[in-house]
């Protein structure tokens, strides 16, 4: 499988927010090989799946502020609308069944003329060309600083900790 990125900069009206359609051919040649749809959009979505529900986070990728009063759709593989809302005050939404959502889900998210939409079981970032091996899993983790790095022999040492549950808490 080869991925190939096209800059959408040079492609003028693709830079308005909406949704597009890619087809690839051969230079000169009208023959459809393959193609793909995309979205350009100034929404930013997350997701966080606990054992309960799932929170769906709308975000503004050009300010990083939340996005309030965003349209969010919950659709599966066959279409079907399986939830919905609107976000909150704080840029989210909260999901009852996010746990039970199968591999086709999509969440879609609307507001004025931005449309986003993000694979609810995608893994959330393509790893595979990053060494990635780094400390392994803990369910809990403590992270433990000081105000300075340095102490002098007598001085009192002040430490924190924040300790991290995988959940969250």
């Amino acid at each position: 499988r080869n991925r190939v990125v096209v800059s959408l900069e040079d492609l003028g009206d693709v830079q308005q927010p909406g949704v597009y359609f890619a087809t690839i051919s051969p230079p000169g040649s009208f023959e459809f090989y393959s193609g793909t749809w995309f979205t350009v959009s100034s929404i930013g979505l997350q997701v966080r799946q606990y054992k309960t529900a799932s929170l769906v986070i709308a975000q503004d990728l050009s300010t990083g502020e939340v996005l309030q009063g965003v349209d969010i759709k919950v659709v599966n593989g066959e279409g079907y609308i399986l939830e919905r809302g609107v976000t909150n005050n704080d840029g989210i939404l909260e999901l009852e069944n996010g746990d039970s959502f199968g591999s086709g889900t999509r969440i879609f998210a609307v507001k004025n003329d931005n449309l986003t939409q993000l694979k609810f079981s995608a893994p959330p970032f393509d790893l595979s060309e990053f060494q990635t091996n780094g400390p392994p899993h803990r369910n809990v983790e403590l992270f433990v600083y000081s105000p300075r790095n340095i102490y002098r022999p007598g001085e009192v040492v002040t430490i924190s900790a924040l300790k991290r549950h995988v959940d969250g808490g």
